[in-house]
């Protein structure tokens, strides 16, 4: 299965192996190939986006806090599935989305922030277009 990442557009190419238990990443430059890396298992890709997702929070220009603009690009799955649980942080709890291909990614949230969530879950169903509101 190949799979092409559209901001690095052409020059990052992505194979999963047959059996799928492993990975190939491939870059090439203008005028040079990058070297190939290795294969990488299920737990190399895994710490890969970690780092890479760490290194895009360190990065100019941040990620827009503010609510995505209609027709922003969201990565989104049929598979996903939440959980929750009390935090270690006091007064908040553990709000978690597991994403069938990033894992599990959480926020503590305060009780006052899970009341507006469940209202905006409830509300988004009967809107027709989407709306920016401040959180």
């Amino acid at each position: 299965m190949r799979v092409n990442m559209p901001a690095a557009r052409d020059r990052i190419i992505c194979a999963v192996s047959a059996d799928r238990r492993e990975v190939r990443i491939r870059v090439s430059g203008e005028e040079t190939s990058v070297p190939p890396l290795p294969d990488l298992d299920s737990r190399e890709v895994d710490a890969l986006i970690r780092r890479l997702i760490a290194c895009r929070e360190a990065m100019l220009p941040p990620i827009s806090r503010g609510d995505p603009a209609p027709g922003t690009a969201v990565l989104t799955s049929n598979e996903m599935r939440w959980w929750v649980e009390p935090s270690p942080v006091p007064g908040h709890v553990t709000f978690c989305l597991l994403h069938p291909g990033l894992g599990w990614i959480g926020q503590h949230i305060t009780p006052g922030a899970v009341d507006r969530l469940v209202t905006e879950i409830r509300q988004a169903g009967t809107r027709e277009t989407r709306t920016t509101r401040p959180r």
